[in-house]
């Protein structure tokens, strides 16, 4: 597999993705990735929860990578919530090469209202989305 393809996000630390998706989106959203569309058939709000249990920068690069190629509709996200429980072990950390990443994941998001970050989240994580143009950002929570 190609470095710059993304893997499927593994179950057990992508708990919940929640969007409103019509069959034409949830194909697209099959083709990215399978976990998406397993995750998007159970549920019917426009909402994106991420629960990390362990130490890796991956489900979070795989979202925003999804997010800024267009390959999972980023125009029907209006909540993301990014949440890493705080406990021994789980450092979530981003590689450098990010920012521009989150940057077009951000700008690809342009119906996105509410954002929450949890504890845990990588210094890199903070600045990206207070620097992010969110036009219709309502509700902004950034933990340290």
């Amino acid at each position: 597999m190609s470095p710059l393809l993304p893997r499927a996000l593994p179950a057990e630390i992508v708990l919940d993705i929640l969007a409103f998706l019509d069959q034409h989106d949830c194909a697209q959203a099959a083709l990215a990735s399978r976990a998406f569309h397993e995750l998007a058939l159970r549920v019917l709000y426009r909402r994106i929860v991420i629960k990390g249990r362990r130490s890796t920068c991956w489900p979070l690069r795989d979202l925003f990578f999804l997010l800024a190629t267009g390959s999972y509709p980023a125009r029907l996200v209006h909540t993301l919530h990014i949440d890493f429980f705080a406990r021994p072990g789980c450092l979530v950390h981003l590689t450098p090469d990010m920012p521009p990443l989150l940057s077009a994941a951000f700008a690809s998001m342009s119906n996105l209202t509410v954002l929450c970050l949890g504890e845990c989240c990588d210094p890199l994580l903070v600045p990206a989305v207070q620097n992010a143009c969110l036009p219709a950002l309502e509700r902004l929570a950034l933990h340290s």
